[in-house]
This record gives C-alpha cells, sequence and structure tokens, in this order.
C-alpha cells in the first residue's frame, strides 16, 4: 500500500502544489528534492513507497537516470511526471520500475486515479 511517497521535482512551487494535493488526499510526503544526486543520497539510508519523479531536473543526473541509480539498491516504484514525453524517454524509463508517466501540466486527478490503480 502506498503512504509515503518521496517527490524529485526541480520547481518548487510545483513541488509545493503535488504535497498539498498528496497530502489531502491522505499520502506522506516524506522528502523532496530539486536534483537526482540528492535523492540518491536520500535512497542510500531511506526509503518510501513510492516516487513521483520529474524526467527534467537540477544537476548532473535526469530523472531516468537518478532511478536507475535508486533501483541499484532498491526498486521503489515510480510515477514520472514530465513536460517532455519524447518516444526515447518513455523507453528509457519502462527500464526503471516504471507504474505511469504523466504528463504536465500535470491533472490531479488522473493522479488521484494512477495512485488508487497501482495500491
Amino acid at each position: 500500500m502506498i503512504k509515503r511517497i518521496v517527490i524529485v521535482e526541480d520547481e518548487l512551487i510545483i513541488q509545493e502544489l503535488y504535497i498539498d494535493y498528496l497530502e489531502s488526499l491522505g499520502y506522506e510526503v516524506v522528502a523532496t528534492f530539486e536534483s537526482g544526486e540528492k535523492a540518491i543520497q536520500y535512497f542510500q539510508q531511506e526509503s518510501a513507497d513510492l516516487i513521483l519523479m520529474d524526467i527534467r531536473l537540477d544537476g548532473i543526473l535526469d530523472g531516468i537516470e537518478t532511478m536507475v541509480e535508486i533501483n541499484k539498491k532498491s526498486s521503489i516504484p515510480v510515477v514520472y511526471i514530465s513536460g517532455n514525453s519524447e518516444a526515447r524517454n518513455l523507453e528509457r524509463a519502462r527500464l526503471t520500475n516504471m507504474k505511469a508517466f504523466l504528463s504536465k501540466p500535470l491533472n490531479f486527478k488522473l493522479l488521484s486515479d494512477t495512485l488508487k490503480k497501482i495500491q
């Protein structure tokens, strides 16, 4: 069951929107990060039930590369949220523990439905 969620999104205002919405649905947002490198460090010691991951991030790694690194230690499921839905990114994302690939601007009802489906 999904309860604890980590958000990896480099735009702080979008992070806040996600937090507010997820908490209104009863989820606990346990951490947020702007870069993949910081998320990877977090998951060296911690865990979560799900990661909401932007594809384009501040830092060296994109969201998919970040998930490849995180999945080396654990198989936390991920929902990608991106304004860039190129087929190449979707194919790369399938190599991770991807549960969904949602486009920006995010439709919150679709996010809610997606989270219910992957429970």
